[in-house]
């Protein structure tokens, strides 16, 4: 039953497309009239808004509206630059590794340390707790004599 009632309804409502010129005059003279009822009620509200001092709803475009291959465009742009971005700091990082791996400042790596081991600032090869107390300046650290080789 319901389906009897879909398709009827379906069926009764008829396709409006004119078939001789004057039912195509017709039809665009009343999507003119519609076009200048929206712009009439559009200037009217500006007009309001002028008079009582409100901000104003419809705003006059002072650019030009981007097409959709014009958009497409600035995305490919913008997409070719993060890339490239992307790329160049791949390849610093490959250098680095290439390098030897150093970490760097700004990679929050600690400097001058070898194999994240803690420097030996006694001398006597192994890391201690006086190595510990050296570093943070409460025993003074031991003046290294150079080798001459």
């Amino acid at each position: 039953m319901r389906n009897y009632l879909m398709n009827k309804v379906i069926s009764a409502v008829k396709a409006n497309v004119p078939k001789t010129a004057i039912e195509t005059a017709k039809s665009k003279l009343n999507k003119a009239i519609q076009a200048t009822k929206g712009s009439k009620a559009k200037l009217k509200q500006t007009l309001f808004e002028i008079e009582n001092k409100q901000p104003l709803t419809f705003k006059g475009a002072k650019q030009k509206t981007l097409s959709n291959t014009e958009k497409a465009k600035i995305r490919n742009e913008e997409s070719k630059k993060m890339f490239e971005k992307t790329m160049s700091d791949n390849k610093k990082i490959i250098k680095n590794i290439m390098r030897g791996g150093k970490e760097s400042k700004k990679d929050g790596g600690r400097m001058g340390l070898k194999k994240g081991s803690f420097p030996d600032h006694s001398g006597d090869g192994k890391i201690t707790k006086k190595d510990i107390l050296m570093a943070k300046g409460v025993i003074p650290k031991t003046k290294s004599k150079k080798k001459i080789i």
